[in-house]
């Protein structure tokens, strides 16, 4: 997920036969195929770690954190990863619009 504050912060990914095409909602780069991803729906399981996580700067890495795991586990369950997140975990930020 991209930070952003108008839509012109967000790349567009071009090169694809279907190009994706990126708004920002709730200060974040989102993809503008609300069919796929509904406004209101919170992320898919592998989106909710990169969000959830995207404050934390590169050089300092990340310390594996069970809490965490566990949090997301119950927010996000592994049944099917396409499918949303049922809740948000502790400590993420929330991009539905």
């Amino acid at each position: 997920m991209i930070v952003c504050e108008a839509d012109t912060d967000c790349p567009q990914l071009n090169f694809f036969v279907e190009p994706d095409a990126f708004e920002c909602r709730a200060g974040y780069c989102q993809s503008t195929n609300l069919a796929a991803y509904p406004v209101n729906e919170l992320p898919r399981r592998f989106e909710m770690i990169d969000l959830c996580l995207g404050d934390v700067a590169r050089e300092d890495g990340w310390d594996e954190d069970e809490t965490f795991w566990a949090a997301l586990d119950e927010a996000c369950p592994a049944d099917d990863p396409r499918e949303p997140c049922v809740s948000l975990p502790p400590g993420c930020p929330d991009t539905r619009g």
